[in-house]
Formats: C-alpha cells, sequence, structure tokens
C-alpha cells in the first residue's frame, strides 16, 4: 500500500503529513516553519519525515508552497514572505533526498485540488478555490483539470484592481489590510463594539474580531465587512462571467470567516455576471480547512506515481 508525504510550506508554519493512496491521514506534524533559509527548512523537514516514517522511504512527496512555483522544473521561483527563498530547485533538493517523485505546486492550487479530491470541489468539473487569509489566491479546476496558467500563475486574484489610485483586492480583503482598517477604525473616538473588543483582546488576532463585531452589529465593523464583501462579489462576479463556473470555494481563515456573508455574495454574483453563468453557480465554503494544501500535494504526487 503506498504511503506518500504531504508537506504545506507556510510563512508561520510546515505541516508534514503521512498520507495513503485513498487519502487517510496517518500521522502528522505542525512546527514553526524554520525562516533562516531554505537548506535549513529542508533539515526541518528531513527531521520532520524521520519522526513520521523512522527508516522508511516515502512512495512520494508532494509540496505545497505560497510561492510561484514550476512542477515541470521543480524550481520555486518566488516566495515572497520567506526569506531567501528565490530560484530554489526544491523539487531536486527532495528528489535526490528520497529517491521518489516530487509534487510541487503553489498553495492555492493544492488547495483546490486537494477540494476536489476529498473536499466541496468533489464531482464538480468547473469551480474556483478561493483562499483568503494573509494574501488572496486561488485555483481554478476547469474540466476536471487544475489549471495553473501559462506561467504556472493563474489564480492571483489579489491582483484585481477597481481603480488606479485605489487598493488592489489583497490589500482591501486579506488579513492585513482588514486588520489596519479595523485598528483606524477602533481609534475613530467614537465607542463602538469594536473598539471594546480590541481593547479587550489584545493578543487576539484583529481580523477576528472584526468579524465578531460585525456579526454583533457594529456599524463601524460591518461597514468594513460589507465593503470588503461588495469587491470581492464583483470580482467574482467577473470571473464567473469569463469561465462559466459551477461553483466558488471560499477557504483560508478569512474566506471561512466570512461563511455568514455567503448570501450576500451570491446576490452580488447574480446581479452582476452574465445572467446565464450567474444562474449555475453556487458560493460555499470549502470543507477541509487548513489541510486543503496537504491533501492538494498528496493528490499531485499520487497522480504522478499513478501515472
Amino acid at each position: 500500500m503506498k504511503h506518500v508525504v504531504a508537506i504545506d510550506l507556510g510563512g508561520t508554519k510546515t505541516a508534514v503529513a503521512v498520507m495513503s493512496g485513498s487519502g487517510e491521514i496517518r500521522a502528522r506534524r505542525v512546527e514553526p516553519t524554520d525562516l533562516e533559509g531554505p537548506e535549513a527548512w529542508l533539515d526541518q523537514v528531513r527531521g520532520l519525515v524521520a519522526s513520521l516514517l523512522p527508516g522508511q522511504r516515502p512512495d512520494g512527496i508532494g509540496v505545497s508552497v505560497p510561492a510561484i512555483a514550476h512542477d515541470a522544473t521543480g524550481m520555486v521561483e518566488w516566495a515572497p514572505n520567506l526569506p531567501g527563498w528565490v530560484d530554489v530547485p526544491l523539487g531536486r533538493w527532495l528528489g535526490n533526498a528520497y529517491a521518489c517523485p516530487v509534487a510541487l505546486g503553489n498553495d492555492g492550487h493544492f488547495a483546490a485540488l486537494g477540494e476536489g479530491w476529498r473536499g466541496a470541489g468533489q464531482g464538480v468539473h468547473n469551480f474556483i478555490c478561493v483562499v483568503l487569509g494573509t494574501g488572496v489566491g486561488s485555483g481554478l479546476v476547469l474540466d476536471g483539470k487544475l489549471y495553473a496558467g501559462a506561467c504556472d500563475v493563474a489564480g492571483a486574484l489579489g491582483w484585481s484592481v477597481f481603480r488606479e489610485d485605489g487598493p488592489n483586492l489583497e490589500q482591501a480583503v486579506a488579513g492585513p489590510g482588514l486588520e489596519k482598517r479595523a485598528l483606524a477604525g477602533a481609534q475613530s473616538g467614537v465607542p463602538t463594539r469594536l473598539s471594546a473588543l480590541l481593547q479587550d483582546g489584545r493578543e487576539e488576532h484583529p481580523t477576528q474580531l472584526l468579524f465578531d463585531a460585525a456579526l454583533s452589529g457594529d456599524r463601524v465593523a460591518l461597514s468594513i465587512v460589507e465593503d470588503a464583501v461588495d469587491r470581492l462579489g464583483r470580482v467574482l462576479a467577473n470571473v464567473v462571467s469569463l469561465l462559466n463556473l459551477s461553483k466558488i470555494l471560499l477557504g483560508g481563515s478569512v474566506g471561512l470567516a466570512l461563511v455568514p456573508w455567503i448570501p450576500t455574495l451570491q446576490r452580488l454574483v447574480t446581479a452582476h455576471a452574465q445572467p446565464v453563468s450567474a444562474r449555475a453557480v453556487e458560493v460555499e465554503p470549502a470543507q477541509l480547512g487548513h489541510d486543503a494544501q496537504l491533501f492538494g500535494a498528496a493528490r499531485a504526487v499520487l497522480d504522478k506515481i499513478e501515472g
């Protein structure tokens, strides 16, 4: 029975799991990412794999990276949130270390692949999985296959713009932008539920407190979230008009926090997308949470093994 190693490299944590060919997670470890550079991280991964598969060699390794990554060459071209990760031959390093097939891919792409295999995209031939967290990315499955694009960077929704002098989508709806607006709103001098929550929860993530305040009816928080939802909904409407999708899946920490606003997003898509396409698409939460990239990494390398 095959066992593959799935790795999700993130800017703050690295998750490593041993998975079966049917998608069962047999063991896993999560550690803070070693940010001293690619070679230091590789040493970290070797230690994690050794602890999960003592004395054994995996049948394959799949790696999800927050980067421009090229599976055909095994290169990580650029990971903006990982110091020193420029033109890193990660596929070759891992292939040499373990003498097995290696699959390498962008985290948004692998999230979509994972959701299509074991999540909310099962049986769906045309969908997008939008991952909203500290950034905004996505993965596209078109005609049942992951679509990477001409340069392996398809799905960079965060770069969508509204006007030349305004924020792009990532600046408007990702965690750092929402956090900045939440703190500014709380410091406006007008007492609100949002300012009270931020005052009482200094060590909590301001973005989550923003959503908590919005759900409680706080007008400042609600205004910030509704603006983000409006911008996201209009971008998604354009995507639906272009690609005629069946589903839009929302994942990532911010994406899952937006679940109460899915009916609003659905209305925006219906109002602004091409009418026939709009009737065919459903906006839903992704199902695999933080494991989506692990499932996608496993599926990618299993595809290589199985031919």
